[in-house]
């Protein structure tokens, strides 16, 4: 689950709203996380949780709403990662998102580039 699931990753699976998404915002995952805001965007761009302490990928994670516990929320996020590459609509919420250009994009490029 680390290697499918790196901080960058679960970054962007981070929204609220249920069927109408809204994609977090790197302050309110710090709220969420009581990670300051600097660990949040660092850990936004981690390819893989290697420099990352158990506590604060706990944090993260929690904040943005993926359990490694949650076996069948992580079955969800899975498959919704695996219908990206069969129909262009994945990250909707991220592309609507004003931080779309300036700190989404940038991410999923970071996201794109570690998985090859």
């Amino acid at each position: 689950m680390l290697e499918m699931f790196p901080p960058c990753c679960v970054r962007l699976l981070a929204r609220t709203g249920g069927r109408n998404p809204v994609a977090c915002s790197d302050v309110e995952l710090s709220r969420a996380s009581g990670l300051p805001l600097s660990v949040v965007r660092w850990l936004s761009y981690q390819s893989s949780w290697d420099d990352v302490s158990v506590g604060d990928m706990r944090r993260f994670t929690r904040a943005c709403g993926v359990g490694f516990g949650d076996r069948a929320r992580m079955k969800t996020h899975a498959h919704y990662l695996a219908q990206g590459a069969k129909r262009p609509g994945l990250f909707t919420y991220l592309r609507e998102s004003p931080e779309w250009a300036t700190t989404f994009m940038p991410i999923l490029q970071k996201l794109n580039e570690s998985h090859g």
